[in-house]
């Protein structure tokens, strides 16, 4: 028989979370949960409800029940701008990122001037694993604003890790050091590129830096 369980105050706790503005508070602690969910009861006309459940089952490690529930919860959210929003941002700092750019896609085919969702959903575009996919979003997202500096940090990044257009990429690269100048992963990015570039004393000073700040970066050290 199938198990119903309602987990009150976890889901009342994620109930909370994804309602009230503000810091977005961690998902319910697993250790106190069943180990396992076969169904929730859930108020499908409520989004609300339905990421509760969500963030119960990602929180038990349930990920085909998690993504059933975040499911239903995008589609409850239906035009409901500012639940669509909410729930793409609370999915991304979760980690969950396919969730979070399914919520945030259906957000920007109802609202395409919404300026947060495009790079968010982009992120979390990159953070899969998709990076061609990634590269030509932030490209996009630069094209309609060259004063996007997160979209320019993270392009950098990608252009540096693909090799692709060394040179193009030191300049995107560079800016980016500009506008994050104690940023380890751009620095690492401008040492890698100066070094394919051929200015061996600048690509060290910078990944020496970078290996300051990330010394489990075995790679710096080669």
């Amino acid at each position: 028989p199938v198990t119903m369980l309602r987990f009150a105050s976890g889901i009342q706790r994620a109930e909370a979370d994804i309602s009230r503005p503000g810091p977005i508070a961690p998902a319910p602690a697993a250790a106190k949960m069943p180990m396992r969910i076969t169904s929730i009861h859930v108020d499908v006309a409520s989004g609300v409800s339905a990421v509760a459940a969500a963030t119960a089952a990602f929180a038990l490690r349930d990920a085909p029940n998690a993504a059933r529930f975040f499911q239903v919860a995008v589609d409850a959210c239906a035009n409901n701008i500012g639940l669509l929003a909410r729930a793409g941002t609370f999915a991304f700092s979760q980690g969950w990122h396919a969730q979070a750019e399914m919520a945030l896609g259906r957000l920007l085919q109802i609202d395409r001037s919404n300026e947060n969702a495009p790079f968010l959903m982009t992120s979390a575009i990159h953070a899969q694993g998709r990076w061609e996919e990634a590269v030509e979003q932030y490209e996009k997202l630069l094209e309609r604003n060259p004063g996007n500096l997160a979209a320019r940090r993270q392009l950098a990044l990608l252009y540096a890790a693909q090799g692709r257009d060394d040179r193009a990429a030191l300049e995107l690269a560079t800016k980016a050091r500009e506008a994050y100048p104690a940023d380890a992963e751009v620095a690492r990015a401008l040492g890698v590129l100066n070094l394919r570039t051929g200015n061996h004393a600048r690509a060290a000073a910078l990944l020496q830096e970078s290996a300051r700040a990330r010394t489990t970066d075995a790679e710096l050290f080669y």
